[in-house]
């Protein structure tokens, strides 16, 4: 009789039941089956709570009484939404369609690891962390010093009626800087026109929402140095569309010094352009 089937039909439950399933002799082995098994049943029940958890979040940030939002336009999952439902149903790729008790309780084990390190790679307390900011919340960033924003990403959520936000910086100064940060620059619903003062370029953004209005008030961080002056400058067409993502590169060898929006009530969005410049010596 193997050591399995003494398991099932000899007497005892749990982790007796598991050590009286080893031959004798085998001392360690039986304090390690014991000592696995009630991990094992603690990893089933962690990844019944990260499923629920997972499911929650998205029923919290996506679900709707209908398919379309209140604003009667058609529902359109974006990016952020797809990777939130490949997440949810990966567990189950990962099961082959036969296998044995021993693999059950190995591929649990892998599977619940495998979704708790893909959770804690992309929420944080519910922040989706390829995002500066989580949607109706303030956003707060800065590039790190002696560098500027060379990259600016965004999408808009129909639902939230709000965009979250990314930024990625590039290498501009060689020497210390000076930084300023301006005042609000704009009022809730009313356009948006902004430059750093001369030779300064922007290296940090600043908002926060209000759902009444739904829009932002946006300030901005510039910074400068003694052997850095801004040259020939140009402003971009507009980046985007009303609800439509966006990614804005700062053309190489020029920084970017100011930004354009205006915003629309029946979107309850913002088109943006920026203005970019090179560089020469001072």
């Amino acid at each position: 009789m193997d050591k399995f089937s003494v398991g099932r039909a000899g007497a005892g439950t749990g982790a007796e039941a598991e050590a009286e399933a080893i031959p004798s002799g085998g001392g360690a082995e039986v304090e390690v089956r014991a000592t696995v098994c009630p991990v094992v049943g603690w990893i089933k029940d962690k990844e019944i709570h990260v499923r629920h958890h997972i499911t929650e979040h998205i029923t919290k940030e996506f679900s709707s009484m209908s398919n379309r939002p209140h604003n009667r336009r058609p529902h359109v999952s974006t990016p952020a939404q797809d990777l939130h439902i490949r997440i949810l149903h990966l567990p189950d790729s990962l099961t082959p369609a036969t296998r044995t008790a021993d693999e059950t309780e190995y591929f649990s084990m892998k599977r619940a690891n495998v979704f708790i390190l893909l959770l804690a790679g992309v929420l944080v307390n519910g922040k989706d962390l390829r995002w500066q900011n989580n949607y109706d919340e303030p956003l707060f960033f800065n590039c790190p010093s002696g560098q500027s924003i060379s990259h600016i990403e965004s999408e808009h959520h129909n639902k939230h009626e709000d965009r979250v936000w990314d930024f990625r910086c590039k290498a501009t100064f060689d020497s210390a800087t000076n930084c300023f940060t301006s005042s609000y620059v704009n009022g809730f619903d009313r356009p948006l026109s902004y430059q750093c003062p001369t030779s300064q370029v922007i290296t940090g953004m600043h908002s926060y929402h209000e759902n009444k209005h739904e829009d932002r008030r946006w300030k901005f961080t510039c910074c400068g140095a003694s052997n850095f002056c801004t040259d020939t400058c140009q402003w971009t067409n507009y980046v985007n569309s009303f609800d439509e993502a966006f990614a804005f590169d700062v053309p190489s060898n020029t920084y970017l010094i100011g930004a354009e929006s205006y915003h629309e009530n029946k979107h309850e969005d913002r088109r943006w352009k920026y203005q970019y410049c090179t560089r020469r010596s001072c």
